[in-house]
């Protein structure tokens, strides 16, 4: 991040928070703010009703997500911490969750966890506070400071005691400004994304519940199930209590038979509940206990690849009751506490029943689990699941065909989740340099000051004509593509295009109108049709090339990198490429703006169908399956920003 001008920078003495402004102080947390001011009374009467927030409602980057309504006499005995808006929860234990918020506009109801600190502003701005302590490198230092394997944790004395900086309240107030406007628009994006994923999901299990309700065969006989959820079944087929499938099960230790003293950095594994994903065993957050302690006292509890494990443990995002088959590599493993392992017999597939469990998942945590903030099944209850079994072959050929569909879609589901990193990583930059002084927020926030559009499609209009000026064939319709992704890809939302659907591609004639009026006004490219009205557009470079450059890129920023290799590697391309590549990003990013799921062949239809007949006398489906190929290899994929195309007239 660039060091803004004219302003004197000194080291602040914090290592993590390294030079501020001169005239910035740094205090500590417990100066500037107080610490868990109101708790709910146990004198409260027992029908009263809260909104109980947890440390699973809150999400690193996201915020609370949201909160469950409890009664009083219900609700866990954690559930104490009043709070107000303006305050900041901050979670002090399992700190590596990074679960810290904001609270606005809270009901008057709403309580959190005793697992948070509550802070409350008092001779700070509330909303700089709480980005100064969403910064990695204060929350790395609590993290740093805190103690235990399992559930790490500090102490909230200790915490109010971490520095924060200090900047004067009017820049405080400038800094919180800023960073509202710029944060909401990366926060809208990542709700597209996840809006994505969602959609993503749903269609993954609606393919997996069909296979392994219905079977393969769309003219077999049925029968009913006797299931609610499942209904009609291959006729062939047998239900069964999924302990009659089962060679041996356990659940977890409890109790002192595995506690944080037994845990040690390499050894046996533990399977936790966050190990236990429906789309499979995920091996991050290892845990590890002594390989002595395992074969002398645990052994019992032990997992095998192949084993079906099951969580009997679940929340509002984490259903109870999904399951994922232990991998290859595992061994040794063990299961926690609130972990069923299945090892089946020889009549059923562990890979056929774990995509069953899951299909049935919410059904049954719904009917036979117990709990209010958290759901919870008995090992004797999901022993006598009932699950509908084919033979073993038909089984078999489910899971193989299965396995692809779920990795296609896992794909893009993955890809939209790394895209949520991305967006995520660049948000936490952007709230570190800001609270920092590393942006000149006074810039920034001054309209008198800011790129109106006339002023970016000026300088983008050039930097994009002059790669065709004084051409035999000068490009204007490449060039209105190129000027489109400068904004939906390269994120140059100062051009403000308003795109339509044209037989071409995407194409803004208002903006490309007034790109070439200013270009000539200022004496830099000139636009001429010999030909006469509707005829070859031609550009003539009438000024000095990158003259510019300089101003586009102060322009620019950080998008600078983004929008010069968006142009390089159009470069590659034909017209035709580029046409085809603007034309299956627009239709794909429209797809992500209206929250819809964009497979490839859904991107394809849209654009043979959905666009204009003559896309189709243009390209075939496998010339369009190439270019959305180009388009991952050169990281050219939308994220569901930018204009929205809209229908137009036909070229």
């Amino acid at each position: 991040m660039t060091i803004p001008r004219g302003v004197d920078y000194a080291d602040s003495g914090v290592d993590w928070l390294g030079a501020l402004p001169a005239h910035w102080t740094v205090k500590p947390i417990k100066a500037v703010a107080t610490l868990n001011d109101e708790v709910l009374s146990e004198a409260t009467l027992p029908a009263s009703e809260i909104e109980y927030v947890e440390i699973s409602d809150v999400a690193a980057g996201r915020g609370i997500l949201g909160s469950t309504s409890l009664l009083f006499e219900t609700a866990p005995s954690r559930a104490r911490r009043r709070v107000a808006d303006g305050d900041i929860i901050v979670s002090t234990v399992r700190t590596y969750l990074r679960a810290i918020a904001s609270v606005e506009n809270p009901p008057d109801n709403m309580v959190v966890s005793t697992g948070f600190a509550v802070i409350r502003p008092r001779t700070m701005h509330p909303t700089f506070l709480a980005h100064a302590l969403e910064m990695d490198g204060f929350i790395n230092q609590v993290i740093a400071r805190s103690v235990g394997v399992s559930y790490p944790a500090i102490n909230a004395s200790e915490l109010v005691r971490l520095p924060v900086p200090v900047p004067p309240s009017h820049e405080q107030a400038a800094i919180a400004a800023f960073l509202g406007r710029e944060t909401a628009k990366i926060d809208a994006l990542v709700e597209a994304q996840q809006r994505l994923i969602d959609l993503l999901k749903e269609k993954r299990q609606a393919v997996i519940s069909h296979a392994v309700t219905k079977g393969l065969d769309p003219a077999a006989p049925m029968k009913d199930s006797g299931l609610e959820w499942v209904g009609e079944v291959p006729a062939h087929w047998q239900v069964k209590a999924l302990k009659r499938v089962t060679e041996s099960c356990c659940d977890g230790p409890f109790g002192s038979g595995l506690k944080s003293e037994h845990y040690v950095d390499d050894g046996v594994r533990v399977v936790r509940l966050q190990n236990i994903k429906e789309q499979g065993f995920d091996p991050s957050d290892a845990a590890y206990i002594d390989v002595n302690y395992f074969e002398t006292a645990l052994f019992r509890h032990n997992v095998r690849q192949g084993d079906v494990l099951i969580a009997g443990l679940g929340d509002e995002r984490n259903l109870v009751g999904r399951a994922c088959v232990a991998p290859a590599g595992v061994e040794p493993a063990m299961v926690k506490a609130d972990c069923f392992r299945f090892r089946l017999g020889p009549e059923a597939n562990p890979e056929f029943v774990a995509f069953q469990l899951n299909a049935g998942a919410e059904y049954a945590s719904g009917k036979m689990s117990t709990g209010s903030t958290r759901s919870r099944i008995a090992l004797s209850s999901m022993m006598e699941r009932l699950v509908v079994i084919p033979p073993l072959p038909e089984q078999q050929e489910i899971v193989r065909r299965l396995d692809s569909k779920v990795a296609a879609a896992t794909a893009l589901v993955k890809q939209a989740e790394a895209g949520i990193v991305l967006l995520l990583e660049r948000r936490a930059a952007l709230i570190a340099a800001a609270v920092t002084g590393k942006i000149d927020v006074r810039r920034r926030t001054d309209p008198a000051v800011a790129a109106d559009a006339t002023t970016a499609r000026r300088l983008v209009g050039a930097a994009v004509l002059e790669l065709v000026a004084d051409t035999p064939a000068s490009g204007r319709m490449t060039s209105a593509k190129r000027m489109y992704l400068a904004e939906a890809h390269a994120g140059v939302w100062e051009l403000r295009g308003q795109p339509q659907r044209m037989a071409a591609g995407p194409f803004d004639g208002a903006l490309m109108s007034e790109v070439e009026a200013e270009l000539a006004r200022v004496g830099h490219i000139e636009t001429s049709q010999p030909g006469g009205p509707n005829s070859q557009v031609r550009y003539r470079l009438a000024g000095q090339r990158d003259a510019l450059r300089a101003e586009l890129e102060a322009l620019l920023g950080d998008r600078r990198a983004a929008f010069d290799k968006m142009l390089a590697d159009l470069g590659e391309l034909e017209s035709r490429g580029v046409e085809a590549v603007a034309t299956l990003y627009a239709v794909w990013n429209d797809m992500l703006i209206d929250g819809k799921a964009p497979t490839d062949d859904a991107v394809i239809g849209g654009v043979l169908h959905d666009w204009h007949a003559e896309k189709r006398d243009k390209f075939t489906k496998a010339d369009l399956h190439n270019y959305l190929g180009w388009m991952r290899r050169h990281a050219m994929t939308p994220t569901g920003r930018g204009p929205r195309t809209k229908a137009g007239a036909l070229l």
